[in-house]
């Protein structure tokens, strides 16, 4: 096959190198967009030795390593002083000559030794860098040529990152041991020369030799054993920034160790989730043969940490076949009996059996006892088989492994029911849901539950379902607006045989009111002598709580009473003259739901009433307790006054007559504490005025 580069070294070698390269290095997905001005940066790490300074460092986009690669990287120290006036002192440029990848030729003794060099020169050097057959032709040959741009910088880098050596030969390594001891020092790393029009900027990292930092330990390996093999694993999540890659050593002794893989072992990650860090590797053993095995973590400057925990084991034959049942049935006594095969020659394989038991043949299986059965024995008595059993036979291997037969239906005579549910509690919401729960049945072949309901607690019951409930809640949908207040349910509990047990105590649900009491038919007002009386026939309704009676005049609607069921009239003593009324009705059940309103008009002659009382004054003997009203009123030739009272926030009623001559009232043994309240009202023949303000007397 014809050379790529003038090596001694195959391009079919170089290729297989990639491409394996590919399937075993993980590294992240590169995209980039030239943009007019920013072309990348350079990222540098560093690592104290104590007498000096190691650097490596990488560019982020194939623009600035193609850049990097024809002019070289310079490295400029500075002294850090962070309490200074200048923080950066004392610039050494320590490259004078730019560090640049080695030639082509340079390449040649690397790559018969280590295969990242040979890969490194064929990106670097290669007339083609491709790792598939590609068309030439068109819009694919130019994103073919950007996957192969990306490729040869790809895998480059990553190249660089599994060998020290290729980072050196590649132009992205340094070393600085010309240093003072406890200064802290700034290395920049920057392009030799810059394009004019694409700037890559340069990256800086802070350091001090003398602060070493200790690598860590890999935790938790753990190793899975079986047939001839052994899966290694561990969660690399706190150490993702320290190492780039890992080793795993193997050991038959436990003391001297041998490296296993011969690429560098990376992982694949996705994300940044805590699971996506873990590692696996897969290794071929010999059964009944003890190994050991450890992993050790490779840093970016080809630094091994310590060794993790070391996990032991041995590979083993797999049990190589399942159990089999051949019969089961409960006898006369009611125990079941078990009969399996097995074959007498896979003995040496197993402790033993296990029978597990299950209600339905998904499981889940528990064993119906704790000893194990021995081995050479295939035939088991279970004590206490429920009404319905699904069985399995376990045989567990030697290394604690464990492999189940196919279950098998075996089932008692049963004619007893489970006991009723108790513990309903229900209720329905203001969207008509219904809610029914109850306690839970603990009967070992309790299938499900039936819901039943009913208008009424002592009539015929309906099942408000179709198939069996099998949580301890029930829910369903019923009208709110209708005639029927309340619903009736019960609960029945069936078990697996189809045995229903009775019914549980019934309880009452009931319906939030959504349906507004009927409205009171109001009757034609009556005036006379100043008073209208209302009358009304009220309504049927069995929630019905009373009634608000409402009136409008000259101003606004006001509540004048809100009336208690039962009462069907009312008499209005404070009306004017010459003023039209509209009074409205409206019932009130025991939700606060209102009816609609029936409503009646009157009109109030204006034929000489008289005006209202407003001169009233009052005067407290608290020491002989009496209480005196005066009033002055303007109007001559009336017949006298009507004294109205409340007592204690209480109906206003007529008190007494006064004469025009008097207009005054004494109030005799008054209460202390008691609230009292007046009106005062002047007639003449059938005409009233309209009643004073309140007067309320401070009595205490």
């Amino acid at each position: 096959m014809e050379e790529v580069i003038k090596l001694p070294l195959s391009l079919s070698f170089m290729q297989q190198s990639v491409q394996r390269l590919f399937l075993t290095l993980i590294f992240l997905s590169l995209f980039f967009t030239v943009q007019a001005q920013y072309a990348g940066e350079v990222k540098v790490l560093g690592r104290a030795t104590g007498d000096g300074v190691m650097l490596r460092w990488a560019p982020t986009n194939y623009i600035a390593w193609n850049y990097g690669n024809q002019y070289g990287y310079q490295v400029v120290r500075y002294r850090f002083d962070g309490d200074g006036e200048q923080m950066f002192k004392d610039s050494v440029i320590l490259t004078p000559t730019p560090i640049q990848p080695l030639p082509l030729a340079g390449w040649e003794p690397l790559a018969k030794k280590n295969r990242y060099a040979a890969i490194t020169a064929q990106a670097l050097y290669g007339e083609s860098f491709q790792l598939d057959e590609e068309s030439d032709a068109g819009q694919a040959a130019l994103l073919n040529k950007n996957t192969e741009q990306q490729n040869r910088f790809a895998f480059a880098l990553a190249s660089a990152d599994q060998s020290l050596e290729v980072a050196e030969a590649s132009g992205l390594y340094y070393e600085d041991n010309n240093i003072e001891p406890g200064v802290t020092y700034v290395y920049r790393v920057r392009l030799a020369h810059q394009h004019p029009s694409l700037r890559i900027q340069r990256g800086s990292i802070i350091i001090n030799p003398s602060e070493v930092e200790p690598l860590p330990t890999p935790a938790d390996l753990e190793a899975d054993y079986g047939d001839a093999s052994v899966r290694l694993h561990w969660n690399s999540f706190f150490n993702r920034n320290i190492y780039n890659y890992y080793v795993i050593e193997r050991s038959e002794d436990g003391k001297n160790y041998q490296r296993l893989n011969e690429l560098n072992f990376l992982q694949l990650r996705n994300n940044s989730s805590l699971d996506d860090y873990n590692l696996y590797y897969m290794d071929s053993l010999k059964n009944e043969k003890m190994y050991y095995y450890r992993v050790k973590g490779i840093n970016a400057f080809g630094e091994a940490g310590p060794p993790s925990n070391v996990v032991s084991g041995k590979a083993h034959q797999k049990i190589g076949t399942i159990p089999g049942i051949k019969s089961g049935k409960v006898d006369g006594a009611g125990k079941a009996q078990i009969h399996w095969f097995f074959p007498d020659s896979l003995e040496n394989r197993i402790k033993g059996f296990y029978i597990a038991q299950a209600v339905t043949s998904k499981g889940p299986f528990k064993n119906v006892h704790n000893k194990i059965i021995p081995a050479s024995e295939r035939y088991y008595s279970d004590p206490n088989p429920m009404a319905t059993n699904y069985y399995v036979v376990r045989a567990e291997s030697r290394y604690g492994e464990m492999v189940e037969s196919m279950p098998l239906l075996v089932q008692t005579e049963d004619s007893i029911p489970p006991l009723p549910p108790v513990g309903l509690q229900g209720v329905i919401d203001s969207t008509g849901q219904v809610t029914i729960r109850w306690n839970k049945n603990t009967e070992r072949d309790f299938d499900g539950y039936k819901v039943f309901k009913s208008y009424y607690k002592d009539r015929e019951y309906v099942q408000a379902h179709d198939n069996l409930v099998y949580d301890t809640m029930f829910t369903e949908k019923v009208q709110l607006r209708n005639l029927t207040k309340d619903y009736y349910y019960q609960v029945a509990a069936v078990d697996r045989r189809s045995n229903a047990s009775d019914f549980s105590t019934p309880i009452l649900v009931i319906k939030p009111d959504v349906v507004a009491p009927t409205a009171p038919i109001l009757q034609v007002p009556k005036y006379k002598e100043g008073t209208v009386t209302l009358s009304w026939i009220e309504g049927s309704d069995d929630d019905l709580e009373g009634y608000n009676l409402f009136r409008q005049g000259t101003d606004s609607l006001v509540l004048l009473s809100h009336l208690q069921k039962g009462v069907t009239q009312y008499q209005d003593l404070q009306v004017a003259g010459g003023v039209q009324y509209i009074y409205s009705i409206v019932s009130v059940d025991q939700s606060g739901l209102t009816s609609d309103t029936a409503s009646y008009s009157i009109s109030i002659p204006d034929n000489g009433i008289l005006p209202p009382v407003k001169k009233i004054t009052y005067q407290v003997d608290f020491d002989n307790r009496k209480l005196t009203l005066k009033w002055k009123y303007d109007v001559k030739d009336i017949d006298g006054f009507i004294l109205y009272r409340s007592l204690d926030e209480g109906a206003l009623r007529m008190l007494d007559y006064i004469t025009p001559q008097e207009a005054q009232y004494v109030e005799r043994n008054y209460k202390i504490g008691r609230i009292y309240k007046y009106r005062v009202q002047a007639y003449k023949g059938e005409y009233r005025s309209p009643l004073s303000e309140w007067i309320k007397p401070v009595t205490n």
